[in-house]
């Protein structure tokens, strides 16, 4: 891309988010399914930090929580759709509704156990009403259970701090929640985003963190800057130069690693841009962007987020069909084996 088509591109990213009001853009990705504290990426994000930090340590825990977001997106689903909560939580209790995922079942009879390591999640969330918001759904207790444990558990950590840089953070979307676990006192964290109403959001509410303005496409960020780069949600809205570019740039600025979170990817072999202005709402090829981090000196690794939970938990594809994170290692630091699918 030309310094001219950067700056078209970018004009028209920030005005994709610049229309809408601060407080909307403050809100909207941290509810529902997409509540960072639920949500399987953002999950996986917290999980692979910790895993930076504490190699092995916690690999019991990061799958408890990973659990935890699956038991409880599937609870939201069915209160959405209107389900009954006491009807439900009894049915759960009594394990004789064959609707109900054996997950379900099997980690109500988990959190029943003395010594479970966290509070029954299930039935706090199923006991919740707020008569003052009925659109709120989930216990914000239930929700902080993990960002409670996190806080609690983490030992320090005699290490160096690892460099970390979030590209598109939004309005701190899920560095509130890196904070609110305490995972964020034991990293160098560094958000940029391309809208002015979201940086303004997350130094509001983490004035002690560093959020800058700007875009990946045009950063200025020295090579090597950071260990880690990762992104959730952000190469399907690029147009394909764009999404090269940005490839390039994340690649250039890591040390050590990348992990590119996807809302929409397919295994095929070309992306499917779809231009929807100001921006776009492409579906990603892994195996495309694979090589174009290999292209850059990377070893690449691809989870299908709806598979790889089936597989861990025999839950079936209920979480987004078309969501998948690749994670691109300059060198094979690491091994994730307790985060890939056991068959």
């Amino acid at each position: 891309m030309n310094t001219r088509q950067i700056a078209l591109e970018d004009e028209l990213l920030a005005s994709a988010w610049e229309r809408y009001p601060a407080q909307h853009l403050d809100d909207y990705l941290v509810r529902g399914v997409e509540d960072p504290r639920i949500n399987a990426q953002s999950i996986l994000t917290r999980g692979l930090i910790l895993d930076i930090l504490f190699p092995g340590r916690f690999t019991r825990e990061i799958d408890s929580e990973i659990r935890f977001g699956v038991v409880l997106t599937w609870i939201l689903r069915e209160l959405e759709s209107h389900r009954d909560r006491s009807r439900l939580l009894e049915d759960i209790a009594n394990g004789t509704d064959s609707s109900i995922p054996g997950i379900v079942t099997e980690t109500y009879c988990w959190l029943q156990v003395a010594g479970a390591p966290v509070a029954d999640y299930i039935t706090q969330a199923l006991n919740f009403q707020n008569p003052d918001d009925p659109a709120q759904l989930l216990n914000p207790v239930t929700l902080d259970t993990f960002m409670e444990f996190w806080r609690s558990h983490l030992p320090d950590c005699n290490q160096p701090r690892p460099s970390i840089l979030e590209v598109a953070c939004g309005s701190a979307n899920d560095y509130r929640f890196l904070c609110a676990s305490g995972i964020s006192d034991h990293i160098n964290y560094e958000g940029i985003d391309i809208s002015e109403k979201n940086v303004a959001n997350a130094l509001r509410r983490h004035p002690e963190a560093r959020f800058v303005q700007g875009s990946i496409l045009s950063s200025g960020i020295a090579d090597a800057s950071f260990d880690y780069v990762f992104a959730h949600d952000l190469i399907e809205h690029l147009s394909p130069s764009a999404m090269d570019r940005a490839v390039e740039e994340m690649a250039r600025m890591s040390r050590r690693e990348v992990w590119i979170h996807l809302f929409r990817a397919t295994e095929d072999c070309d992306h499917i841009i779809a231009p929807e202005p100001p921006y776009h709402w492409n579906t990603i090829s892994t195996s495309l962007l694979s090589r174009q981090f290999s292209a850059n000196g990377f070893d690449t690794e691809v989870l299908f987020v709806g598979k790889w939970l089936s597989g861990k938990f025999s839950i079936g594809e209920h979480y987004n069909p078309r969501a998948a994170t690749l994670i691109a290692s300059r060198q094979v630091v690491r091994q994730y084996h307790h985060l890939r699918p056991q068959c």
